[in-house]
């Protein structure tokens, strides 16, 4: 369950971490796997953000903007998410995400990504075979 969404808030967070970080809307949106729209209209309040995007948002600034990790979880508090992402235990730059250490949330997404190709693989139309020439 999630608690209201603060607009305003929200808006004035996302503007300070793309102004703190240098981040582009397209960084925003790489980062958070969603389209630079989508990132727009988070910037005009039109849509509020899904709690996985926001999360892999904050994610990354954890890891590479520690300096604007406080302000990816007050994002994610605005956005209605307030569990947000919670350091681990796991060692020096750990972040728990979903209970998950960074490496062992990189290890989860490659055996996704092996199970898509795999799956991808299977649903791929065959190749029909060339004609066989009759035997004498």
């Amino acid at each position: 369950m999630h608690s209201p969404w603060d607009r305003t808030r929200f808006r004035r967070l996302l503007q300070r971490i793309m102004k703190d970080t240098g981040l582009s809307q397209q960084q925003v949106a790489d980062a958070a796997r969603i389209s630079r729209s989508q990132v727009s209209r988070w910037q005009s309040g039109a849509h509020r953000p899904n709690f996985d995007a926001l999360r892999r948002l904050a994610t990354v600034l954890h890891r590479d903007y520690p300096d604007s990790a406080d302000l990816g979880d007050a994002l994610m508090a605005a956005a209605g998410y307030p569990e947000g992402i919670q350091p681990s235990t796991g060692g020096k730059g750990a972040h728990s995400v979903g209970g998950l250490t960074e490496e062992e949330a990189a290890q989860v997404r490659a055996f996704i990504e092996g199970l898509r190709t795999a799956a991808a693989k299977r649903a791929a139309p065959k190749r029909p075979r060339p004609a066989r020439e009759p035997r004498e």
